[in-house]
């Protein structure tokens, strides 16, 4: 998922089953969530079985290269990491 070094504005289907709730959805230079270079918070919202985020990400100052989309539960604390381009 190619993105432009720009402000940008997500909106992300999260995986089946995901819990509503609030989430924090963070582009990090690992997986272990080090080097955050944007994060930002979201209400997941229901999507007919779906549920979804959409959130602003300021990418500007990211240099071109590899780095992570996290999204993060408020409540269970567990991060799933997706592979994240940015031009």
């Amino acid at each position: 998922m190619p993105l432009p070094a720009a402000l940008v504005r997500l909106t992300i289907i999260l995986p089946r089953f995901s819990a509503p709730g609030q989430y924090l959805v963070a582009v990090t230079h690992d997986q272990n969530g080090n080097g955050v270079v944007a994060e930002g918070n979201t209400t997941a919202n229901a999507n007919g079985e779906q549920e979804e985020v959409s959130v602003e990400l300021d990418l500007r100052s990211a240099k071109a290269g590899a780095y992570f989309l996290s999204t993060t539960h408020e409540q269970d604390q567990a991060s799933y990491y997706y592979p994240l381009q940015i031009k």
